[in-house]
C-alpha cells in the first residue's frame, strides 16, 4: 500500500525528502564537488535511516520482542511496581505536575493489571532528578492518576526517593523485602526499558513479571509508510538506543 498523500506532505517528511533531493541535485550538477559531498551525503544517510519507521521497527522491535504482551493477569501477584518515565513540571507556581506521557502509559496499565485480579500493593516509583525542582516527583504524580484509575489508598505505596532505574530496583526491593515479597512481582514500565529494568530488579533478587506497555510496534503498520521518514520514527529510535546503550553500560559496570 503507497503512503497517503496527507502522509507525504507533512512538514518533516518533506524536509528530509527535499534535502536529499538537493544533495542529490548538487551532486549531479557538479561534479567536481563530489568528493566533497561524501561526508554530508553520509551524514544525511543516517540521518534517513534514524527517521524511518522501518528501522525503528527493528531497533524498538528487538527491545519489545524480549517481553511480549501479557494478557489476563497471571495468578499469584503478590504486588506491582510501576517505574516512573518522567514528569512535565508545573507551568507556573500553584499549577500541578502532570505525568509525562510515557508516566501516564505506565500507571493506566498498572491499573489495568490492578483490577484484573485480588487487590495488592502497588509501588509508585520514581523521585525528583533533582531535588531542587519545583513540583511533585514522578511518583506522586503517577499515584494521582493511580487513586483516579480506582486503586485503593492502602493498596498504595509512594516510592520518592529513586532518581534512575538502577534506583527504582533498590528502593523498590528494600520495601518488598521489608514485606516477605520477593516474587510474582508485576513490573510495568515501556516495553523498550523492560529488558533493562528486569536485570536490575533480578540483580536485587526480586523475581519479577515483566509487564509491558508502549508497544511502538503497534503504531508501525506494515506498508511503505514504514519507508516514509517520521518524527515518532525519531522518537522511538532515540528510545531504543538510549535502552541498548544502557544495556552495554550494565554488562559493563553492573548499573
Amino acid at each position: 500500500m503507497l503512503p497517503s498523500y496527507k502522509s507525504v506532505l507533512q512538514p518533516f517528511p518533506l524536509l528530509i525528502l527535499g534535502l536529499g533531493i538537493s544533495l542529490f541535485w548538487y551532486w549531479r550538477r557538479h561534479p567536481e564537488q563530489r568528493k566533497a559531498l561524501r561526508w554530508p551525503g553520509l551524514f544525511y544517510t543516517l540521518l534517513l535511516i534514524d527517521c524511518l519507521p522501518l528501522t525503528a521497527h527493528m531497533t524498538a522491535g528487538t527491545l519489545e520482542r524480549w517481553f511480549p504482551r501479557i494478557y489476563p493477569r497471571p495468578e499469584n501477584v503478590t504486588a506491582i511496581v510501576v517505574l516512573g518515565g518522567g514528569i512535565l513540571p508545573p507551568a507556573s507556581a500553584g499549577k500541578p505536575t502532570r505525568p509525562h506521557q510515557h508516566s501516564l502509559q505506565r500507571a493506566l496499565r498498572a491499573a489495568e493489571l490492578y483490577h484484573e485480579g485480588p487487590p495488592c500493593p502497588v509501588i509508585s516509583s520514581g523521585g525528583k532528578p533533582r531535588p531542587e525542582d519545583a513540583g511533585d516527583c514522578v511518583a506522586v504524580a503517577m499515584a494521582h492518576v493511580l487513586r483516579q484509575a480506582g486503586i485503593r489508598d492502602e493498596d498504595l505505596i509512594i516510592e520518592d526517593v529513586s532518581r534512575n532505574t538502577v534506583e527504582n530496583a533498590i528502593e523498590s526491593a528494600r520495601w518488598l523485602k521489608a514485606h516477605g515479597i520477593d516474587k510474582n512481582v508485576l513490573l510495568v514500565t515501556s516495553a523498550t526499558h523492560l529488558p533493562r529494568s528486569e536485570l536490575m530488579f533480578r540483580a536485587q533478587g526480586i523475581a519479577v513479571i515483566p509487564a509491558g506497555c508502549e508497544y511502538i510496534g503497534d503504531d508501525m503498520p506494515p506498508n511503505l509508510e514504514l519507508l516514509l521518514p517520521k518524527t515518532s520514527a525519531v522518537v522511538a529510535n532515540h528510545q531504543a538506543w538510549y535502552e541498548f546503550w544502557g544495556l552495554i553500560r550494565l554488562w559493563l559496570t553492573g548499573r
